[in-house]
């Protein structure tokens, strides 16, 4: 059982790795600091909350220019349209686009 559950974990981080690999640039050029995506718990953490404040420095998508807010509302609706997250949802009201899911 807690082999499975190792392999599971394994194939979880090589997912996650991957997907890190492919987005980073876009994550970096859109503001956010490393912190936020540094692994999937913190990622998910920012995308339920809309900031990162337990380690390292503290971060607040309300710290982000508008342009890298849209930035932003493109890459999570392009990658997150069937389950959008908590952050999507705050950020389709901040930027006026209201969507009845």
């Amino acid at each position: 059982m807690a082999y499975r559950k190792k392999r599971a974990d394994h194939e979880k981080l090589k997912v996650w790795k991957n997907w890190v690999g492919q987005n980073h640039h876009h994550l970096e050029s859109v503001g956010l600091p490393l912190s936020v995506y540094q692994d999937m718990d913190h990622w998910e953490d920012f995308l339920e909350n809309g900031h990162w404040h337990i380690d390292g420095p503290s971060f607040d998508v309300k710290d982000l220019t508008m342009d890298s807010i849209k930035l932003l509302y493109n890459f999570l609706e392009r990658n997150y349209l069937e389950q959008p997250p908590t952050l999507l949802q705050m950020l389709r009201m901040r930027l006026g686009k209201n969507k009845i899911i």
